[in-house]
């Protein structure tokens, strides 16, 4: 209608940190957790607050990581592992030249670094 606000929705049904979604995928795979220097200009607690009630006021009945949608990721993961090419998944970029590039990670959390699976 002609004079109505504009609505923005916000898709997404939650939010995780990095840290915490590597230690469930290890949890449930038996992989180690690495660190790894951040390549991005952040903070290293960065909180995304989303509101999604304006979906689930339409209905949206959201399947959630804890529901079993990880554990399906996993699964298709590790039916199709033999076309991975570990070489083409770490990035090479950097938001600022003097952020080092990090191919190797930690087993240890650095100052800095974000962890993943």
């Amino acid at each position: 209608m002609k004079g109505e606000r504009v609505k923005i929705f916000n898709q997404a049904t939650e939010t995780h940190r990095v840290r915490n979604l590597a230690e469930l995928v290890a949890r449930l795979t038996g992989a180690e957790v690495r660190f790894y220097i951040n390549p991005r200009n952040e903070a290293w607690d960065n909180e995304l607050v989303i509101h999604n009630e304006q979906f689930l006021d339409l209905g949206l009945d959201p399947i959630t990581l804890s529901d079993g949608l990880l554990q399906e990721v996993i699964d298709v993961a590790s039916r199709y592992r033999d076309r991975v090419d570990p070489a083409k998944i770490i990035a090479d970029s950097r938001w600022r030249a003097d952020i080092p590039l990090d191919r190797d990670g930690s087993a240890a959390r650095l100052d800095g670094a974000v962890a993943v699976h």
